[in-house]
């Protein structure tokens, strides 16, 4: 009797993972690495480590605009699995907070 019910529990789907919800969590991956190079990198020059810092972290946050778009876009895609999507939103919206709280407080300080 309960080898029945397992097998009546199986259901198979026609979802996949969307495309831009594995390049979106791609991006964030790579962002977040990024980042922290930079961080690394302005820690061993004790914060005064130049104009290529900024530069680089301006590059990072397009990369983190951009896999957040690239979520965003996947929302209204139907029969797809959520959990790229999601996870490269909430990964790349963190990023993104963290970038600016970086550049609000470079700029006051």
């Amino acid at each position: 009797m309960r080898r029945r019910k397992n097998k009546q529990r199986i259901q198979f789907s026609s979802r996949s993972h969307p495309a831009e919800g594995i390049a979106s969590l791609v991006a964030g991956a790579v962002s977040l690495v990024f980042l922290l190079f930079l961080c690394v990198c302005s820690w061993f020059e004790k914060g005064a480590a130049g104009l290529w810092i900024g530069f680089f972290g301006i590059i990072v946050f397009a990369i983190s605009v951009f896999g957040f778009v690239l979520a965003a876009k996947c929302y209204r895609k139907e029969d797809i699995y959520m959990i790229t999507p999601v996870t490269g939103a909430i990964s790349n919206g963190v990023i993104l907070v963290v970038m600016m709280l970086l550049y609000v407080i470079g700029t006051v300080i």
